[in-house]
């Protein structure tokens, strides 16, 4: 089992100009019928936009990735024998993983075939821009990984959003570290942002773990208070995949309105 949520230090998301690269595909998220039988959801800590129609789940407890057909809602396995799943990102056909158990940033090929690109210390999350991963750590480490080198970039906006000490998100420009407020109001763990610029954070407290949307001007709003949502990805025009790590489940929820529907798990 995951630590307890208040001591992650960093969560971070990619921005390409302005759109997070965690929602770099638009995604069809027709409501679907009843779930096809799959694999059980058990502690789903991560979750991101993959191809069309499809996202990914990083499964902690039973130490997979699993792929959700946002149709007809069906799961399967894409990749197993991780220790602790906790992050997931996907990039022209390739998933990366932070396998916070092992310690190690993971890549899973279009063949299913799964390697080590960086070792990193209860890495946390991942995102990807390009060719060029960001992990983050529990001790607060922001890493870039590229061309098999791990890189630690020394946080003093820019093209990363962050999230810090579970109380607010940060810009980050890579390149100089330098960091400015995006977001306070404390409960923030996970990120994603709309091609608008809209904000969505994922709370992920073991009590708490709300969900708010928060404009570009800066207005927020709770769109789920009732769960303890542990991610958030935008998988479509206004539609957004959120997680709940108690119980294990994965709901689609309108990204204006907080209306959800449960797509599997408890």
């Amino acid at each position: 089992i995951l630590p307890e949520p208040a001591l992650v230090r960093r969560c971070i998301a990619t921005m390409p100009a302005r759109a997070l690269l965690l929602a770099l595909a638009v995604l069809g998220a027709a409501a679907g019928s009843e779930a096809a039988p799959g694999p059980r959801v058990d502690h789903p800590y991560g979750v991101a936009a993959g191809p069309a129609g499809v996202a990914f789940v990083a499964d902690g407890t039973s130490g997979r990735i699993l792929r959700l057909d946002l149709r007809s809602r069906r799961l399967a396995i894409h990749a197993a024998g991780f220790v602790e799943p906790t992050g997931v990102a996907y990039a022209r056909g390739v998933v990366y993983v932070a396998d916070f158990g092992a310690g190690l940033v993971r890549r899973v090929g279009g063949n299913g075939k799964v390697t080590t690109i960086a070792r990193l210390r209860q890495v946390a999350a991942v995102a990807v821009t390009g060719t060029t991963v960001y992990a983050v750590a529990f001790d607060g480490t922001l890493a870039r990984v590229s061309g098999g080198r791990l890189e630690r970039v020394r946080v003093r906006g820019g093209t990363l959003l962050m999230t810090e000490d579970g109380t607010h998100v940060s810009r980050v420009d890579p390149r100089t570290g330098t960091k400015t407020l995006a977001v306070g109001g404390g409960d923030a763990h996970r990120v994603a942002l709309a091609a608008d610029g809209t904000l969505f954070v994922a709370g992920g407290g073991p009590e708490s773990g709300r969900l708010r949307r928060v404009g570009p001007g800066g207005t927020s709003r709770t769109l789920i208070d009732d769960l303890h949502v542990s991610d958030v990805a935008v998988v479509g025009a206004g539609t957004l995949l959120v997680s709940a790590v108690e119980p294990g489940s994965l709901w689609r929820v309108d990204a204006r309105t907080g209306a959800r529907t449960k797509l599997a798990g408890s």
